[in-house]
């Protein structure tokens, strides 16, 4: 049996501790570790035990999220970190993924956001929940390119959706070609297809994730 995934859930507030993990509590591969009597309890229990991803709720500001990072860092602790926040610039979460952080989501998002992420940081990616996606794309390509990539989404074959899928997780041509068994050329072609479709020169990854 496949070992479980250990997260810490912490937050000032135990209500919403005890929130998160209802969310989680009917996924078996995880293993769910409730802390909500401040960060210094936090601190000492990441130093004496293994977590594999933080889920960290407590951040008034962005100020006392670069400084757990400083001290996840210092400590040589091992956890990935998700923040969840009520707002954050955009400017703040860039800073935030250099130094460190593996997740972002704000606090008006679905259930299914919270139980998403922890599928995307053990595989070693970083997640962002869907509403910082747009506000990203938005940033980057104005509401036309938004429009016309959600309109264009649909003339997309199945294998091309699929493609798309890959490249958004990160990986090049030569992984996506064995993941689904065509060859490279294949899979280069289907990439040319998606660009010319969405109406995009790059930043796939990126705008992929708007349409979700």
């Amino acid at each position: 049996m496949e070992n479980k995934i250990r997260i810490a859930v912490y937050d000032n507030l135990s209500l919403f501790v005890e929130g998160v993990c209802c969310l989680l509590k009917d996924r078996k591969d995880l293993e769910i570790i409730e802390i909500k009597n401040g960060k210094n309890l936090l601190f000492e229990w990441l130093k004496n035990n293994i977590a594999d991803i933080v889920v960290y709720g407590g951040g008034s500001s962005s100020k006392e999220y670069f400084e757990f990072l400083e001290v996840k860092k210092s400590n040589n602790i091992s956890a990935k970190i998700l923040f969840l926040a009520n707002s954050i610039d955009l400017k703040e979460i860039k800073r935030l993924f250099k130094a460190g952080a593996s997740g972002f989501v704000v606090h008006k998002s679905s259930a299914h956001n919270i139980t998403m992420e922890t599928d995307v940081i053990k595989k070693g990616r970083v997640f962002i929940d869907s509403s910082t996606k747009e506000k990203i794309v938005l940033n980057i390509c104005g509401e036309d390119s938004i429009e016309n990539i959600r309109n264009a989404e649909e003339n997309l074959t199945a294998r091309e959706i699929e493609v798309m899928k890959y490249i958004c997780e990160g990986h090049n041509s030569k992984e996506i070609s064995e993941e689904l068994f065509i060859s490279v050329n294949t899979v280069e072609t289907k990439k040319k297809k998606i660009l010319s479709k969405l109406n995009v020169k790059n930043s796939i990854g990126v705008l992929k994730y708007a349409l979700k």
